[in-house]
């Protein structure tokens, strides 16, 4: 039943839903979103309604917003590489083959192919030449800047193994050299590495 107050709040809520139809200008445009405003240019000469519809997000936007604050402070930051320079006092290693007179120096920071191809291990590719049952790429030795050393068979493997003291290498796998090792490219060639620290002045 209708009686004069009810009619009185229901004209003071504001118009039904069917009324906003019929409305055009700011009222419009503060129910209908960036679009209506966009469209309409009375409402684009209207300050106060363009500048409230147009900052508030749209609905898709809402989803992107988090409701927790940023987070402050740097993200990770990624560290370059830093070289190291040889150590002054760190000595070269040194592989003595006795089966042909050949001693090879791998000197600090280095890196030396041991086997018989001549642009991959110029250093002892001339000495191993007739020897077959060493691989042409068959293990590397890599001397550290501070001087510790140690020995690789190829990742691809040697078909004649790479033994260091009698022991298997698994290939591509590195193996810390000590003083008096002795390493054994195949079953016939072999060296003694040498370790030590240069004398300090």
């Amino acid at each position: 039943m209708s009686t004069p107050e009810s009619d009185a709040r229901d004209e003071r809520d504001g118009a039904e839903d069917d009324d906003w139809d019929d409305l055009d200008g700011p009222e419009a445009a503060a129910r209908g979103g960036r679009e209506d405003v966009l469209d309409d240019p009375d409402v684009l000469d209207d300050p106060e309604v363009t500048r409230d519809v147009l900052d508030a997000p749209e609905d898709d936007d809402w989803d992107d917003l988090d409701a927790s604050p940023p987070r402050s402070g740097p993200g990770p930051v990624a560290v370059a590489p830093r070289h190291v320079p040889p150590d002054p006092a760190a000595a070269p290693a040194r592989l003595r083959f006795d089966e042909v007179a050949l001693t090879v120096t791998v000197r600090p920071g280095t890196v030396a192919g041991l086997g018989r191809d001549p642009e991959w291990a110029p250093c002892t590719a001339a000495a191993l030449a007739e020897h077959r049952t060493v691989s042409r790429r068959h293990a590397s030795v890599t001397v550290a800047a501070d001087g510790t050393a140690t020995v690789t068979e190829e990742p691809s493997g040697a078909v004649n193994r790479t033994r260091l003291n009698g022991v298997d290498l698994i290939a591509g796998q590195a193996y810390p050299l000590t003083d008096g090792d002795r390493l054994w490219l195949g079953s016939r060639i072999s060296c003694v590495i040498t370790l030590g620290r240069a004398p300090r002045s």
